[in-house]
């Protein structure tokens, strides 16, 4: 095939879109060039021209001069790439941030919009569990075999007794391939170069959703907590308080402890960089609610 007709066949670029993560990326030229670089690999005979075709472009160099600096991307063609490359609404929302924030001479707007960006990669972690994958919420093993993939790295075995050996908590065979079974359907889980390999994306539910999967959830976390009991006190630290508040209070303590489950999780995100084995899988339960009905109000 000459390098001619190689160019006017498309590439799909989907297999490349996913090697180059968008979130990483404040300046939307460097993004396109990462892509193009990234497909370039894969495709020797790719060429800038194809690269504006395969975005929906007809001006063949257009692509090349946005990456130059030699033109701006405008609405239209925002539209188009985001089109292309089939991008998710967070995607195409961030896409069009980063584009926005490099027009941006305004030193407050750009601040701003640095938040609207840090908001939006910070809900990109997060996979929202909605009735598919409810099962993640009812298999407690699912988020501690999760936990093992990043403790033991290469060492790690995909065989129940092999895990089993290595968790404090009760489980059994069938819990653990069924965990199994799922996070790697649902790529939480993937294998790379022989090796599995967390996503490690963060597993959550939308707001306040009233679900029997999330309440057998919690009752398992109670369970597991009061088998803990049992740990040396050196092991665990529990504690209680009962106190009395005004009612508006009671939403603020809710997303104080919201706020607290965050900062948790990006402590151990931190930590997580670290690659020695001098780690534990830990669970955090915190628990609010009334222990008294409201006093009803006089007639």
């Amino acid at each position: 095939m000459s390098s001619e007709q190689a160019e006017k066949e498309s590439v799909d670029l989907h297999p490349f879109i996913r090697e180059v993560n968008l979130f990483n990326y404040k300046d939307y030229r460097l993004y396109l060039q990462a892509l193009y670089k990234q497909i370039e690999q894969g495709e020797p005979k790719y060429s800038l021209r194809r690269f504006s075709i395969d975005m929906g472009f007809t001006g063949s160099g257009y692509i090349g001069r946005i990456i130059k600096k030699e033109k701006n991307l405008a609405h239209k063609g925002i539209q188009k790439i985001i089109k292309s490359l089939n991008f998710s609404r967070m995607e195409s929302e961030y896409f069009q941030l980063i584009v926005e924030y490099c027009h941006e001479r305004n030193k407050a707007a750009k601040a701003e919009i640095i938040e609207k960006l840090k908001s939006i990669k910070k809900e990109n972690k997060k996979i929202i569990l909605e009735e598919p994958l409810s099962y993640f919420l009812t298999n407690r093993m699912c988020s501690i075999v999760l936990m093992l993939v990043d403790y033991y790295g290469e060492d790690f075995r995909p065989d129940p007794i092999w895990i089993i050996r290595r968790v404090r908590i009760q489980t059994n065979i069938d819990e653990i391939n069924g965990a199994l079974y799922f996070l790697l359907k649902k790529k939480m889980l993937v294998k790379v170069d022989g090796r599995y390999k967390n996503i490690n994306r963060v597993i959550g539910t939308t707001e306040d959703v009233k679900s029997e999967a999330i309440q057998s959830a919690h009752r398992q976390f109670l369970k597991e907590s009061s088998d803990a009991l049992s740990f040396n006190v050196n092991e665990r630290e529990f504690g209680h308080i009962t106190v009395l508040i005004n009612e508006p209070h009671f939403e603020k303590l809710k997303l104080k402890i919201k706020e607290f489950r965050d900062e948790i999780r990006e402590v151990a995100n931190n930590f997580s960089k670290d690659n020695t084995k001098d780690k534990i899988a830990i669970a955090i339960n915190v628990q609010l609610y009334p222990v008294t009905h409201k006093i009803p109000k006089k007639s």
